[in-house]
């Protein structure tokens, strides 16, 4: 499991979904990887679905990622393929090839995701 800590504007969101939907040839494919390996088929876990994390699963649906999002009420949203609440976590995690953490530091999302769940 990978978790991705880079960030992500709106342009090289849409330019990794530009690029992941054009044919490329061999040249290009070996000078300039978008990722080491494909993503399409991995599955993104995004805890924390509100602007910014649903603007990142309307993206990874695009380029072919299976979307599970957490949020804290749990009710559905628009670019996930499934939404759980925070106590499906450690149920989840084991499922994610990447997990996106898009939550406020507050009290209850301190130490939300911790050594212990990332073994």
């Amino acid at each position: 499991m990978s978790v991705m800590t880079t960030e992500f504007s709106h342009s090289s969101w849409s330019t990794l979904a530009i690029r992941a939907g054009q044919q490329r040839t061999e040249e290009e494919e070996h000078s300039d990887p978008i990722f080491a390996t494909p993503v399409a088929g991995k599955t993104l876990m995004v805890i924390g679905c509100g602007e910014m994390g649903g603007a990142v699963a309307r993206q990874a649906r695009k380029l072919g990622l299976y979307v599970i999002g957490v949020r804290r009420h749990g009710k559905p949203a628009r670019f996930t393929h499934e939404m759980h609440g925070p106590e499906a976590i450690d149920e989840l995690l084991p499922r994610a090839d990447f997990v996106l953490v898009t939550t406020p530091l507050v009290p209850d999302t301190e130490n939300l995701i911790d050594a212990r769940r990332l073994d």
